[in-house]
């Protein structure tokens, strides 16, 4: 009986205090309640924070209650679980949401259902710190994160629905997570972590590697092309796919078709030789691909649409009559290409032309191998063989014939080319040129290399340094 009568007392005192409390605003101070921070005792590093209507309480930097709940001078003793007064909805003074005044199993709030004792509700005050700096808005529980923005480490970028860090190829994950965060790094790795692209297909014809750190990058080869459009990695220029917009597609075969033909000139409808390709060049429109292996008929390039690719696949062969098998007046770049066997010149750079090749055959032309008059040019990792004797004026030459260089366009090099087995002399030159790993060898007419081709390096014994690749 005198149990019931003081639990009975202390319930009133309590509610009689929260009255008061609420009707004065703390005129006068009571012990573990407060209005301001000042008004909590000192040396328990504690603040004032709300604690339900009307009910503010003293509580540490964690938002939970001091083990006295904050009062001293023992004016309202810890009563194990005493009733709350008032607590946010379901709680009492001694804590959060569902804390008792000072206890841990508290009683039933005036304004809510009974307390379990823990921490105040983050909403009331800012008070989470790390590992879990962020309050959530749903529950007032602090969490890691709210946004992906607020996961900094790189092996957990993505803020899962619980307000976690986690990887973005966790289950809880969707696809989109990564562009979601950082439309930059929109690809999730196997790893887990977020970049800017996973596969190659992530990323585009400028760009179109996805080196070893996950970012974006030019190709460097064909192989790093296989399946966009014609193949071909344009790493001579900007190191982009060509696309099946800008080429022309050229094919000896069963099914390629006249230039008059709808369609000519795409990958479903090649155009029979290289003249007619030549035919559809526009400023559009300047890539050409070659498939072999049957041989396709060479012609004449006089453009000024600036520099036209030439690339072959699969064994392409070029073969022609007329002045030369590919007479060049413009600007070119050949790759992959053999040039040969003809009856007449392997390849012609004319006055004004530039002239890069890399990866050429140019073998079996009567008329010699590379005649040079006039223009700049840079041949590079190729084989200049059996062509010749050819005669160009008073000129007898089987490999190549330099009649003069142009600096306009570049300069005048063959670097790690072969030139063996030729009918005539290997290099025949009126001007000199820049050689660097030239393998001249076998070739008639008693001179390897002629004395007037200049600054030149030949080399003795073909390998990673001398001669074609």
């Amino acid at each position: 009986m005198r149990l019931r009568l003081r639990l009975a007392s202390i319930v009133a005192l309590l509610a009689g205090i929260a009255a008061t409390a609420a009707c004065s605003l703390f005129d006068e101070r009571v012990p573990g309640l407060c209005k301001y921070d000042s008004e909590c005792p000192k040396g328990m590093n504690l603040h004032c924070e709300q604690g339900g209507p009307n009910v503010w309480l003293c509580v540490l930097p964690d938002g939970s209650l001091p083990s006295d709940g904050g009062v001293t001078d023992g004016a309202v003793p810890d009563s194990g679980g005493g009733a709350g007064m008032g607590g946010a909805g379901t709680g009492g003074v001694g804590g959060s949401a569902t804390g008792g005044a000072g206890g841990s199993t508290g009683g039933a709030g005036v304004d809510g259902g009974g307390g379990t004792g823990g921490k105040a509700d983050c909403r009331v005050g800012k008070n989470c710190v790390a590992p879990t700096p962020v309050c959530s808005p749903d529950n007032g529980v602090c969490v890691e994160c709210g946004a992906s923005a607020d996961c900094l480490d790189p092996s957990k970028p993505i803020c899962s629905s619980a307000g976690s860090c986690v990887p973005c190829n966790a289950a809880s994950v969707g696809s989109g997570a990564c562009a979601a965060r950082n439309e930059k790094q929109p690809a999730c790795t196997p790893n887990g972590t977020c970049a800017e692209c996973a596969t190659a297909g992530d990323c585009s014809t400028s760009r179109p590697v996805c080196g070893s750190t996950n970012t974006c990058a030019v190709c460097t080869s064909d192989s790093d092309c296989s399946g966009v459009g014609p193949g071909i990695c344009m790493s001579h220029q900007d190191g982009r796919c060509a696309a099946d917009a800008e080429t022309i597609y050229v094919e000896q075969s069963a099914h390629c078709v006249a230039p008059s033909a709808g369609g000519a000139g795409t990958s479903s409808a090649p155009v029979c030789s290289l003249a007619d390709a030549f035919g559809f060049l526009s400023s559009k429109r300047k890539v050409i691909t070659v498939k072999g292996p049957s041989a396709v008929g060479g012609g004449a390039l006089d453009s000024a649409l600036g520099q036209v690719t030439v690339v072959g696949k699969a064994g392409a062969v070029l073969s022609g009559v007329g002045s030369a098998v590919l007479d060049v007046s413009g600007t070119l770049y050949i790759r992959n290409v053999k040039i040969g066997p003809s009856a007449t010149v392997g390849l012609a750079a004319r006055k004004g032309a530039t002239l890069l090749g890399s990866k050429l055959v140019i073998d079996g032309n009567q008329g010699g191998g590379v005649l040079i008059d006039g223009a700049s040019f840079n041949i590079s990792n190729s084989t200049i063989s059996n062509n010749g004797p050819g005669q160009t004026g008073t000129a007898v030459w089987g490999g190549v014939l330099v009649l003069s260089v142009s600096t306009s366009g570049g300069d005048g090099t063959l670097r790690l080319v072969s030139v063996i087995d030729n009918k005539q002399v290997g290099v025949t030159c009126g001007d000199g040129i820049l050689a660097d790993g030239l393998y001249a060898s076998g070739n008639a007419g008693g001179v390897q290399v002629n004395p007037n081709c200049g600054l030149w390096k030949a080399c003795t014994a073909p390998g990673p340094t001398c001669g074609a690749q």
